[in-house]
């Protein structure tokens, strides 16, 4: 191998690793929870979002990896000299585009082969509003009610090599989420694109470290005991009806008897979970069927002031 490609490896590669952001998978959590919330309120159906993957790579080498035609929009940052931006893939930007001009969730859709529109990007910027919304209050939650200042879009780049976000050679941090949405699960991905000039208000927290052995090790045990936790068993109800009857009706109950369900009761199934107060309801779902199996699927976020009230008693 040449001397000269060698050297331009070690360039170009990331001088920045994600392992030394430890909180920063608390914040991706935090705002894959957030855009779910807001993307069921935006489309008004189901939605779920996962992170995949978070980088720290060289910006010109982002960029040069993108496809042309890209959904690129290039954000400004409040106080900051570099932009940020966000990249939505091209099957999201087609369910997004179907959703907004009142498509069916229940169907999936196919991305037509064409340059998006004006119409097209308008509609990405209003699922984009919602995304960073949700990032801006996740970051305010994991980073004690810090902010990395209003993020608006300022443009669309459909060739990414044109954005000129930050230096080619400087850094920036890749949020990478799938987006699921509506019931055919029809999915797509959004990266967040973020110099590390712009997470500046909020590296002290996302570099937080154990400054002795002694805290190093008290954080391992917790961090076993949270996994040994996570891992136990857990009593879970799925509810189709609950009914009162008499007690004398109770009594002259015989096998072959039948109680009849009311006429909604497949559509107002509910998870039940047991609590020192007695059994709550955890969140409503729908009856359906997995491979040989009788299924659930949630249809709302689970209580956040129940699940807050179980990690308490657990």
């Amino acid at each position: 191998m040449p001397a000269n490609a060698i050297l331009r490896r070690k360039i170009e590669q990331s001088r920045v690793s994600v392992s030394s952001y430890p909180k920063l998978n608390v914040l991706a959590a935090s705002h894959a929870r957030e855009t779910a919330a807001r993307v069921r309120s935006l489309f008004n159906t189901m939605a779920d979002v996962k992170t995949e993957a978070s980088a720290v790579i060289r910006c010109g080498r982002y960029l040069r990896g993108l496809p042309t035609p890209s959904v690129l929009g290039v954000l400004d940052v409040d106080g900051v000299p570099n932009s940020a931006a966000f990249h939505m893939d091209a099957e999201l930007v087609s369910h997004v585009v179907d959703l907004s001009l009142g498509g069916d969730p229940a169907i999936d859709s196919a991305y037509p082969d064409r340059m998006p529109t004006q119409i097209d990007l308008a509609m990405c910027g209003r699922f984009a509003d919602a995304v960073l919304a949700a990032f801006d209050k996740s970051v305010r939650t994991v980073c004690r009610n810090k902010t990395l200042g209003e993020m608006h879009c300022s443009r669309f780049e459909t060739t990414p090599q044109m954005a000129n976000i930050a230096p080619e050679r400087s850094e920036v941090l890749i949020i990478n989420q799938r987006v699921e949405l509506g019931e055919s699960t029809r999915n797509g991905f959004f990266e967040l694109v973020l110099p590390l000039s712009v997470i500046d208000p909020i590296k002290s927290d996302l570099m937080q470290h154990f400054g002795s052995p002694s805290a190093l090790n008290s954080g391992l045990w917790e961090a076993h005991l949270r996994r040994s936790l996570m891992r136990a068993d857990f009593p879970l109800d799925a509810v189709i009806e609950s009914q009162r009857v008499p007690l004398s009706a109770l009594t002259d109950m015989k096998i072959g008897d039948i109680l009849k369900l009311g006429r909604n009761a497949m559509d107002d199934v509910e998870l039940v979970v047991a609590t020192k107060d007695g059994r709550a309801r955890l969140a409503p779902c729908r009856l359906g069927v997995k491979g040989a199996f009788k299924a659930v699927k949630l249809l709302e976020e689970p209580s956040p002031m129940l699940i807050a009230s179980l990690r308490v008693e657990r």
